[in-house]
């Protein structure tokens, strides 16, 4: 099964092998390839989930992060558990 890779997402691709040879995963060059293309499909509908939120952000209509809010609400959360610090 030859599936091949267009030259500008060869830099892509490369880094996506290193990866698997990093996490010691042996495949062949075509179930790389395959692999890369699921990749590739997980990434195209993770953009598509997140678009609503960068629009939202790019028109300036994102909330600002109040981080203190934030730690406040996890301290809370984590002392029902049991949690303190």
């Amino acid at each position: 099964m030859d599936i091949p890779v267009s030259n500008n997402e060869l830099p892509d691709f490369s880094q996506f092998v290193q990866r698997l040879d990093g996490r010691g995963e042996n495949m062949t060059a075509d179930q790389s390839v395959v692999a890369f293309r699921h990749y590739q499909q997980q990434l195209a509908q993770l953009k598509a989930e997140i678009q609503p939120a960068i629009d939202e952000l790019d028109a300036e209509l994102g909330k600002k992060l109040d981080m203190n809010s934030i730690i406040d609400r996890v301290k809370s959360d984590l002392a029902k558990e049991g949690i303190v610090d």
